[in-house]
């Protein structure tokens, strides 16, 4: 089940008339809380989807964007910059800015990556970054199944019944 499977018919069917989005940084894989293991590629191709999504129907373009949720800052500090380059349909540079670097590492004693943008995740990457773990797998089906009964009571939302199967 993926982002394309659900959002877009949900979106459709409910046609929002604006979009809060609360861009929560913590699912970054070098989130110290999160253990999600979403990289900055994922961040940026939500930024540019939902804005896609938002300039559709009645939204016309209308979204709020609130920052909140990310515990490293380095990571949340590259997640937003992801966002907001998809939102805007523009690359990032390659390189972290050396000043940015040195912030961190005279802030909050922390060394962070030259290298600005994530590439994706290849498991030797991941060592000592913790994945989802079963319970929270678990935990994500349930709410699935919870949000499958709701969304089923709604005679609107009929059509999207094939991202549950």
């Amino acid at each position: 089940m993926t982002f394309e499977n659900i959002i877009p018919c949900i979106w459709e069917q409910f046609d929002p008339e604006f979009v809060i989005w609360q861009c929560g940084a913590d699912g970054h894989y070098r989130d110290f809380l999160g253990h999600l293991a979403l990289t900055t590629n994922v961040y940026s191709y939500l930024g540019k989807r939902i804005a896609e999504l938002s300039r559709q129907g009645s939204a016309q373009g209308r979204l709020l964007l609130l920052g909140d949720g990310g515990y490293n800052p380095d990571s949340v500090t590259r997640v937003w910059l992801a966002i907001l380059a998809g939102i805007a349909e523009i690359s990032i540079p390659t390189d972290s800015p050396p000043d940015w670097v040195d912030f961190c590492l005279d802030k909050f004693d922390m060394e962070v990556s030259p290298i600005l943008i994530d590439t994706p995740l290849e498991p030797k990457k991941l060592d000592g970054y913790p994945f989802i773990e079963d319970e929270i797998l678990e935990a994500t089906h349930e709410s699935i199944r919870y949000l499958k009964k709701v969304l089923s009571d709604i005679p609107d939302l009929k059509s999207c019944d094939k991202f549950f199967q």
